[in-house]
C-alpha cells in the first residue's frame, strides 16, 4: 500500500518547546522554523495513522527549507518533501515506495505541538522501489548500515524508548524500562552572599500492562483524587513557619504522549520562608507532577520534581520563584513531547529560559542615582523604576520612608516622591517594592540641603546673567510622558515663555533604544532673532535600569526674558520623542520666578 490510497494521513510530531516570543510568525515565536520542523522530520520513524490501522513502515524525508511557504495566519507552512517510505514488515501488499509529497505543518498554540498533514491533492507520482533505490536517495539514513536484511524488522524491536524534544540545559539518561531526565542546576550567588540554586527532574515509565487506568477518564480522576487529597504534593509540611504558595502551576488535568491518552497531577511551588535567631535556615521551596496515559491497556506512568533554596533573609526569592516556576513548565513540555515509538532519539533545542546567573530578574533602580546638593525650597523627585518586570508580578507596592513629601502610607502606588527640602540638613529617602508574587527589591539615596546662596556664578559669559536668586525653584516646562519613545525628534522642541525667569536647570532624555550615549553634549536656547543663549556642557546620568547617559543635565542660573525659544540639544538622533509629545524631544526645564525690571 501506499500513500496514494492513504487519505486520513497523519504524522503527529511533538516539540512542546516553553520558549519565549519574538518577531514574526507564532511559530517562529515559539523558536520553531521550518528548518527545524524539516530537520526533525528528517530520518526519523513515524507511523502512519490510517482508517485501516498502523501500517508497519519507516518514513525517510529529504526536506528543502527554500521551498517552504508560510500561511496568512503565521501559525502554518507548507513544505515540500521527498518521501521514502521504506517497508519494515513482511506484510502483503505493504510494498516500499519513493514519491515528491506537499506536506502541511500546522501550530497548536495551546499544546505547543506541530501536526504534519497529508495534502492528499497535491501528491506527486509514487513509484514502487526498493531498499536499494531507497537507500540511493537517502543514503545516510543508520538503517541500512547493516544492509538489507532478508527479513526487515520493525524499528519498535531495534531497541523499545521513548522519543522526544529536550531543551539543552536538560540531560537525559536510560534504562531498560525507563527515561531519566535532569536539569542542569542553576546557580547564583543570592544578595546576602549565600549561593541559591534550583534543580529539577524528570521520570517516565515504558508502557506496562496495567488495569488501571484502563482509559483517560479514569487517568483524570485518579489524578484529581491525589490533588485533593494534598495540595502542595510532595514538598514536605513545616511545623516552624509553615509554607506558602509562591507561583506555578497547580491542579488536575488532561494530558497526552502522543496516542497515549490520560491525565496529570501538577503542584505548585510551595516555599518554607528564611528564618534566624536559633540559627540561620535558607528559604526552600519544592514543586512535583505526576500522571498517567493509557493505550489498549498499556499504561505508561511518568513524574517530575523541581526544588531550590537560598537565603536566611529571603531575597532570593525572586530567583528561586523564577528559576522554579520556569523547571515546572520545562518539565511538563518534555513530557508532552515524548512518544514511544522505539527510536530513542530525543531531539535537542535551545534554551531559552530565564537566564541561570539571574540578571534578567526584576530589579529596583533610582532615577536620579545620586543628587547634588539642593537649596532650600529647591523641587527634586526621586524615582524608583524597575526594569524586567514581568505582568504577573504586577501592580507593584512601594514602601517609602525616610524624608520625603507626604507620608509613607500615601505614597504605596506611586514610583516616584517629592524630596523635602524646606530647611538645610542631611537626609535619606528609602524605598522597598513588593510585586505580587514576591519582594522585588529596594533602593536608598542620601541627599544633602542647603541654604539659598547670596549669589550665583554662571556658566555664560552672557550679560544677563543673574547674580542673586532668592525665590524657591519650580517647574516651569515638561515635555515628556510615560509612553515608549523613539529617537529623534520630528518636530522643533519650542519652548514659550510669559514671564522672567532664571533657568537654573534644564534635562533632556537620551533613551536611544536602551543603550544612552557614550558621553553627554550640550544643550543651548536659540531665541526669535536668532540669538543663541549657551551652549552649556551637561552631565550625565543612567536611566532605567543603568542606561548610561541617559540624561543629560545643565545648571545654567542664567536670566531670561519673556518670548520663544527652540532647544538646542547636540545630538538629536538620541534624543528621545513619541506621538505623545507632538514629537517635540524630552526636556524638563526649572527656575525661579524673576521681578520684572523697575
Amino acid at each position: 500500500m501506499t500513500l496514494r490510497g492513504t487519505r486520513y494521513f497523519v504524522v503527529c510530531l511533538l516539540l512542546a518547546l516553553a520558549m519565549s516570543g519574538g518577531a514574526g510568525p507564532v511559530l517562529a515565536q515559539e523558536g520553531l522554523t521550518p528548518d527545524l520542523v524539516g530537520t526533525a522530520l528528517t530520518g526519523h520513524a513515524f507511523q502512519f495513522i490510517t482508517k485501516y490501522g498502523t501500517v508497519g513502515h519507516k518514513v525517510l524525508w529529504k526536506y528543502d527549507d527554500a521551498k517552504a511557504k508560510w500561511a496568512s495566519d503565521g501559525r502554518s507552512f507548507t513544505i515540500e518533501a521527498r518521501v521514502g517510505l521504506l517497508n519494515t514488515k513482511e506484510t502483503t501488499g505493504n510494498r516500499s515506495s519513493l514519491m515528491t509529497q506537499r506536506l502541511t505543518v500546522i501550530y497548536d498554540p495551546d499544546t505547543k505541538s506541530i501536526r504534519v498533514e497529508q495534502d492528499t491533492a497535491t501528491q506527486g507520482d509514487s513509484v514502487e522501489a526498493s531498499w536499494e533505490d531507497i537507500k540511493k536517495e537517502f543514503p545516510d539514513d543508520e538503517i541500512f548500515s547493516s544492509g538489507n536484511p532478508a527479513t526487515p524488522q520493525s524499528t519498535a524491536a531495534a531497541g523499545a524508548g521513548f522519543s522526544g524534544a529536550v531543551p539543552n540545559n536538560w540531560d537525559a539518561t536510560r534504562t531498560k524500562d525507563s527515561l531519566f531526565l535532569k536539569r542542569k542546576t542553576a546557580k547564583a550567588k543570592s544578595p546576602c552572599g549565600w549561593e541559591m540554586s534550583v534543580s529539577a527532574s524528570i521520570t517516565a515509565k515504558a508502557p506496562a500492562r496495567a488495569q488501571k487506568p484502563k482509559d483517560a477518564a479514569e487517568a483524570l480522576a485518579l489524578a484529581e483524587a491525589s490533588f485533593k487529597a494534598r495540595r502542595q504534593g510532595a514538598t514536605p509540611n513545616d511545623m516552624a513557619v509553615g509554607l506558602a504558595m509562591v507561583g506555578g502551576r497547580e491542579g488536575a488535568s488532561s494530558f497526552a504522549m502522543g496516542d497515549f491518552k490520560g491525565a496529570i497531577a501538577d503542584f505548585a511551588l510551595w516555599l518554607r520562608r528564611g528564618s534566624w535567631g536559633g540559627g540561620y535556615t535558607g528559604e526552600s521551596f519544592g514543586c512535583n507532577g505526576a500522571g498517567q496515559v493509557v493505550r489498549n491497556g498499556e499504561v505508561i506512568e511518568f513524574s517530575y520534581g523541581a526544588s531550590g533554596s537560598g537565603c536566611w533573609d529571603n531575597s532570593s526569592r525572586s530567583y528561586l520563584v523564577t528559576q522554579g516556576v520556569a523547571a515546572q513548565e520545562e518539565a511538563r513540555a518534555i513530557l508532552a513531547s515524548l512518544r514511544w515509538d522505539g527510536k530513542n532519539s530525543l531531539i535537542k533545542a535551545p534554551y531559552l529560559g530565564p537566564k541561570y546567573d539571574g540578571s534578567d530578574l526584576p530589579k529596583v533602580v533610582l532615577n536620579p542615582a545620586t543628587i547634588g546638593k539642593l537649596q532650600v525650597g529647591e523641587t527634586a523627585t526621586i524615582e524608583a523604576t524597575v526594569p524586567n518586570i514581568k505582568p504577573e508580578d504586577q501592580p507593584l507596592t512601594f514602601n517609602w520612608s525616610g524624608t520625603f513629601e507626604g507620608t509613607p502610607e500615601s505614597a504605596t502606588s506611586s514610583p516616584v516622591v517629592h524630596l523635602l527640602t524646606s530647611k538645610p540638613g542631611k537626609y535619606k529617602v528609602n524605598v522597598g517594592v513588593d510585586g505580587k508574587r514576591f519582594g522585588i527589591g529596594g533602593g536608598s539615596l542620601e541627599y544633602e540641603v542647603v541654604a539659598a546662596s547670596a549669589s550665583n556664578t554662571s556658566s555664560s559669559s552672557s550679560s544677563n546673567t543673574s547674580k542673586t536668586t532668592t525665590a524657591p525653584e519650580r517647574r516651569i516646562v515638561q515635555v515628556s510622558n510615560y509612553d515608549g519613545v523613539s529617537s529623534g525628534p520630528t518636530a522643533p522642541t519650542v519652548l514659550t515663555f510669559h514671564k522672567n525667569w532664571m533657568i537654573t536647570f534644564i534635562q533632556t532624555y537620551h533613551w536611544n533604544g536602551g543603550r544612552g550615549t557614550s558621553r553627554p553634549g550640550t544643550i543651548a536656547l536659540r531665541d526669535g532673532s536668532g540669538k543663541v543663549y549657551g551652549p552649556w556642557n551637561a552631565s550625565g546620568a543612567p536611566g532605567q535600569g543603568g542606561v548610561p547617559n541617559a540624561y543629560w543635565e545643565v545648571r545654567p542660573n542664567f536670566a531670561l526674558p519673556p518670548g520663544t525659544y527652540t532647544v538646542i540639544d547636540s545630538d538629536p538622533t538620541t534624543w528621545a520623542q513619541n506621538a505623545a509629545s507632538g514629537g517635540r524631544g524630552f526636556i524638563v526645564v526649572r527656575g525661579h520666578e524673576r521681578p520684572p525690571k523697575p
